[in-house]
């Protein structure tokens, strides 16, 4: 199965370039912090206060059933100038439920953020786990999405001690043009970023946003 997600990757990657991006086009130090799963009341909202302490931009890629719970949040993060990208409406994976199912939520989740935002999303698209189906892929591509993965994992879905979390991301940095990926519905990922920043700062990392891309 592994072999089998592995090659539908590669293929896409090799000809689907302009519309699913693992990081960005250079070799600098500019990388990309983005945040699944939310909005989650509180870690989010600590998120979102650390980032504006260290005038970082960041994107989040949001699960419309959650946003449903919290438009305030999705409002903040638009009005703060974050990125806002759509995870789907509950976390389905690819190849779990029909095409036509997996689609709809991507496009109910996408109605939500622009009534919440009162305006129109960008369109990038993460899906859960990273799995992709060529149907899906095809049948999302054909609606406008393009989508945005990523090529180096916190881990933080794995690491739950907030000290060897941090100790972890420190001891594995980014490469240049990475797409980090972290989680916001984690409360250890809240309590390390203004550190982890600081700390990728000293280093000479810069931030930028998929808009750049």
């Amino acid at each position: 199965m592994k072999y089998i997600k592995d090659l539908i990757k590669a293929m896409l990657n090799r000809f689907f370039k302009k519309y699913i991006v693992y990081s960005l086009p250079n070799n600098n130090n500019e990388i990309i912090i983005t945040f699944d799963d939310g909005p989650c009341a509180g870690a989010t909202e600590l998120i979102l206060d650390t980032l504006k302490i260290y005038n970082t931009k960041a994107c989040f890629f949001v699960l419309g059933k959650h946003a449903e719970k919290h438009p305030e949040i999705i409002k903040r993060m638009h009005d703060e100038g974050h990125e806002i990208g759509i995870h789907g409406y509950n976390h389905a994976r690819a190849g779990t439920v029909s095409t036509k199912e997996y689609v709809d939520g991507v496009t109910k989740a996408n109605n939500i953020i622009e009534t919440i935002i009162e305006a129109k999303t960008t369109k990038i698209f993460r899906p859960p786990y990273g799995d992709i189906t060529l149907p899906t892929f095809l049948s999302l591509l054909y609606c406008g999405y393009k989508y945005v993965m990523w090529d180096y994992d916190s881990e933080d879905s794995f690491i739950s001690a907030t000290d060897d979390l941090l100790l972890h991301i420190k001891s594995k940095p980014p490469l240049g043009g990475s797409i980090c990926l972290f989680h916001d519905d984690y409360e250890r990922t809240s309590e390390i970023l203004g550190k982890l920043i600081e700390h990728w700062k000293s280093i000479g990392f810069k931030f930028k946003t998929i808009s750049n891309l």
